[in-house]
């Protein structure tokens, strides 16, 4: 019965972890929204490779360690390995556009979360 409860205590932990974990990424997800000029907008009638999205998605990866499959959904990015290969063309430089947004945002982004995002 111990090994139950403890059990079930640590499922209801990882639970509260995971759901405050995904409530920071929304939190940053908004700021990164109103600091592109994209937070009026519905996200999803955008192109999936619209170069705030793809500039949002690193800040969210890298900075926040956010999911793939959470930034695809929530950006309407299409699958998860896409979201994958959108960050690392717009870190490399290969999106001139994204990456471009990309260091904007972080450099705002500093004002609103000072002790993240760096």
């Amino acid at each position: 019965w111990a090994c139950q409860a403890r059990s079930g205590r640590v499922k209801m932990h990882a639970m509260a972890a995971r759901l405050a974990r995904e409530a920071r990424w929304a939190e940053v997800l908004d700021a990164c929204l109103r600091l592109s000029g994209h937070a009026a907008e519905p996200v999803h009638e955008s192109p999936k490779t619209a170069d705030w999205k793809v500039a949002i998605a690193p800040v969210l990866k890298t900075k926040e360690m956010a999911r793939n499959g959470w930034i695809a959904e929530r950006l309407g990015m299409g699958t998860l390995t896409g979201v994958s290969r959108y960050t690392s063309e717009c870190l490399r430089g290969n999106r001139n556009g994204a990456a471009q947004i990309y260091k904007e945002i972080t450099a705002r982004l500093k004002r609103f979360f000072p002790f993240s995002c760096g």
